[in-house]
């Protein structure tokens, strides 16, 4: 179940991730500053975050827990997965991101990610 479902999250971040990686190359061309050139490679790094909130999802969904608890406490998993990185290029003096984009960013990942949990029909029947 949960190889099912991890192939099926890097399939879709695999759409979403190629066309992005691809336009901001095209821009970075276009306007002849390659400064922006590593981003792609920079969302790579997101892809053990993403596994391991893949299988968050695949052991929450076969729990016996509250679906709003559910999506609740994945949320905020994923929440503290994603904030991780800005911990981690924190101590390693990434002064790129400023402290309003994060806590943007936090509100939007943990309504997000609770939302996804409640509106992805997968089921242990489905596997």
């Amino acid at each position: 179940m949960f190889l099912s479902n991890l192939i099926a999250t890097f399939k879709f971040v695999g759409i979403v991730w190629l066309p992005l990686s691809v336009f901001i190359i095209f821009d970075c061309y276009k306007n002849s500053d390659f400064s922006d050139a590593f981003i792609p490679l920079y969302l790579l790094t997101f892809a053990p975050a993403i596994a391991a909130s893949s299988l968050l999802y695949t052991k929450l969904k076969n729990s016996n827990l509250n679906k709003f608890m559910c999506a609740g406490l994945f949320g905020i998993v994923n929440l503290a997965l994603f904030m991780s990185y800005y911990f981690v290029g924190h101590a390693l003096n990434n002064e790129a991101l400023n402290l309003r984009f994060i806590t943007v960013m936090s509100l939007v990942t943990l309504v997000t990610a609770s939302g996804l949990y409640i509106q992805l029909p997968w089921k242990q029947s489905d596997a």
